[in-house]
């Protein structure tokens, strides 16, 4: 209802306007009633406004009086609440309607107020602004402080503001400091913010440091505001993840405008490296990233134990929306290595890779390569918004030259190369493995034993989280050939179980010092390889020959000699020379070998020719191997001080114990 009386231009006016329900910024103000009565005179208006109502059943009440003398307009008892909420004070307004004057907020929950304001926020806000227009430029006081307030994304907790503005209607500046104990938005987490304004004519100088996810950073610089634009003048800025010191190349402008930012070369170094970037972020993003040289090790930022090496160069461009960006890269990763790479003695590499990320999907296109060859294509996709999924393949080749690092360190040598093609798919922490390893004309050889093989060919398939060996050959340099297939297990948990079964044929063996023999047997591995697994079977030895050197190296253990009808002074000696036993069950490989010999072992050197025949049980581990048997002398002879004595029969008794026990019957 409206209704006026009096000249028309001052007419009395009384107004009610009521509802039963109205909604705005998603809740429901139930039955709204605005009553004013005043003068509607331009030139000396007035008026007595009262507000009544109710948002998610808290009361809504408020009244102002507007009035007029000598000229100046005022809004005395300014009061509105709602619940425990209260927005009170007084306001003078000039000719142009500028105010001046003091209000007051206490607001323990500002939802409903915010909602009233057009906003959807929450959170609790109290504080003052004091608003004047005594100076040539209007400028108004803020002092608040924020346990917690959340708009949108956004998430401000424990702030506190002191700050003025001057000239806030044309050209603000301001004065004063703003800190919050955290501010989120989305997935980042700023915290310890603290920054300080000062006025530098019509611009304001400011200075801020916080801890944005973990990584300290700070920035220095201008801000000036004018037509509804800010720019902001970075003069300075850095910031130091994990230690990696990033900074600003040289001074940049940011302008920001109806919520929307644009970067023009914003120049960021670290370690070497840069990251340039331009474009537009705000409702939409519009960005593009130009990488050179910049460090691997960056990525630790975003995943703790990663230890990634070497520098990205590349371009990465930005689109959609903040919420759900896209991205489409090509970058180059050059000396790529992971600390697990790196631990395992694996050779930095060279990646190539080019893809996107649209709907919470990643595409890769990616190729490995190094120097010596190693060349290895492959793709796919990654569901990082649906549990991460995987749905990756890689195929190419892998020159054993990639592995001669980490095969020096325990002593082996590899020539050649292999194939494969590998299908990764599923829960990255436990995905499917499918595919093909595949090796061909390789050689290799260990250092401490003297083991040589040509011709190594194998043939690997991958699946059902199992590796089966189907065929792998090789033949000894020296001759003879090995063969072996059977399954590998492809589950760390489980230590890699294994199921092998390896053959022998007429293989030639000698070291090119003290032993040489041909062998023929068969064996079969079993269990975690990163644990204790039990290789076991039957080893045939044909000819065999053992030289004895005229030194013994400090590796060979020495002979527990028993003395039989021995002088006093000899039992008295070899008992000072015997260290004391020790005991120990050793560790890793585990061994149940049957090693058999009937005749043929022939030992000579040092005036000693013998010809022995026997077998032994060899258990224990591979750190304290244990030899049960007895073999026994067919013929000898032992040159002794310029005198040869023969050696018609005896045995050499190999014995469990404490310590191996050799015996020597002579007739």
């Amino acid at each position: 209802n409206l209704s006026a009386e009096g000249p028309a231009a001052a007419s009395r006016f009384t107004a009610h306007l009521a509802s039963d329900s109205i909604t705005v910024a998603g809740r429901s103000i139930k039955g709204p009633e605005l009553d004013a009565t005043g003068t509607a005179d331009r030139a000396s208006p007035a008026a007595d406004v009262k507000l009544s109502g109710s948002v998610d059943g808290k009361p809504l009440a408020g009244s102002a009086s507007l009035q007029t003398a000598n000229g100046s307009r005022a809004l005395r008892n300014l009061v509105v609440t709602l619940g425990n909420d209260r927005i009170a004070g007084d306001l003078t307004l000039n000719a142009d309607f500028v105010p001046a004057g003091t209000l007051e907020v206490d607001a323990p929950e500002i939802a409903p107020l915010a909602a009233l304001a057009l906003q959807d926020a929450s959170g609790s806000l109290n504080g003052s602004i004091v608003f004047s227009s005594d100076e040539a430029a209007p400028t108004v006081k803020l002092k608040a402080t924020a346990g917690q307030i959340a708009h949108a994304n956004l998430e401000l907790r424990n702030a506190t503001i002191d700050a003025t503005v001057y000239d806030y209607i044309s050209a603000p500046a301001v004065e004063g400091t703003v800190s919050a104990r955290t501010l989120r938005s989305g997935k980042t987490t700023i915290a310890d913010v603290q920054a300080s304004f000062t006025r530098d004519g019509d611009a304001t100088r400011f200075s801020a440091n916080a801890v944005a996810n973990g990584v300290p950073a700070s920035a220095a610089g201008r801000l000036t505001m004018a037509g509804g634009a800010v720019a902001i003048m970075l003069e300075s800025a850095a910031a130091s993840p994990r230690g990696t010191q990033i900074r600003l190349a040289h001074p940049s402008t940011i302008m920001v405008k109806d919520g929307s930012a644009r970067f023009d070369g914003l120049d960021l170094a670290a370690s070497g490296g840069h990251v340039v970037l331009s474009g537009t972020a705000g409702a939409t993003l519009d960005l593009d990233a130009k990488l050179a040289s910049l460090p691997a090790s960056l990525a630790d930022s975003f995943a703790a134990g990663l230890g990634a090496s070497g520098t990205v160069t590349g371009t990465v461009a930005i689109s959609g929306k903040p919420a759900a960006p896209k991205l489409a890269y090509e970058l180059d990763w050059r000396q790529a290595g992971l600390a697990r790479t790196r631990a395992a003695g694996l050779p930095g590499v060279t990646v190539a890779a080019k893809g996107a990320l649209d709907n919470g999907r990643l595409s890769l296109d990616a190729a490995i390569r190094d120097a010596g060859g190693l060349d290895i294509k492959g793709g796919g996709t990654v569901a990082v918004a649906s549990g991460s999924a995987l749905d990756l393949a890689f195929s190419g080749r892998l020159p054993f030259s990639f592995l001669s690092a980490a095969l020096a360190a325990r002593g082996l040598s590899m020539d050649g190369q292999g194939s494969m093609k590998v299908a990764v798919k599923g829960n990255p922490a436990r995905p499917a493995i499918t595919g093909v390893l595949q090796v061909k004309d390789a050689r290799i050889a260990d250092a401490a034993s003297g083991v040589a093989m040509k011709n190594v060919a194998a043939d690997i398939a991958l699946g059902d989280q199992v590796a089966t060996v189907r065929t792998l050959t090789a033949d000894f340099v020296a001759g003879g050939s090995l063969t072996a297939k059977g399954t590998v297990g492809i589950d760390p948990a489980r230590g890699f179980p294994a199921d092998l079964t390896i053959k022998i044929d007429k293989g030639r063996y000698a070291d090119g010092r003290l032993v040489a023999t041909t062998l023929d047997g068969s064996a079969t591995l079993k269990g975690p390889l990163l644990a204790t697994p039990v290789l076991s079977g039957k080893i045939d030895l044909a000819r065999t020959v053992v030289t004895v050197p005229d030194r013994v190296p400090a590796s060979i253990a020495k002979l527990d000699v028993k003395h039989r009808n021995a002088p006093a002074a000899v039992l008295k000696q070899a008992k000072a020379m015997k260290p004391p036993a020790s005991g120990g069950s050793g560790s890793g490989l585990r061994f149940d070998l049957q090693v058999n010999a009937p005749r043929q072992i022939f030992v000579s050197g040092r005036g000693l020719y013998v010809e022995l025949g026997g077998s032994t049980r060899l258990t224990g581990t591979l750190s304290s191997p244990v030899a049960i048997g007895q073999f026994t002398v067919r013929q000898g002879r032992l040159d002794l001080l310029g005198r040869r004595l023969a050696i018609d029969s005896g045995t050499l008794a190999i014995g469990a114990g404490q310590r191996d026990i050799a015996e020597i019957d002579e007739e």
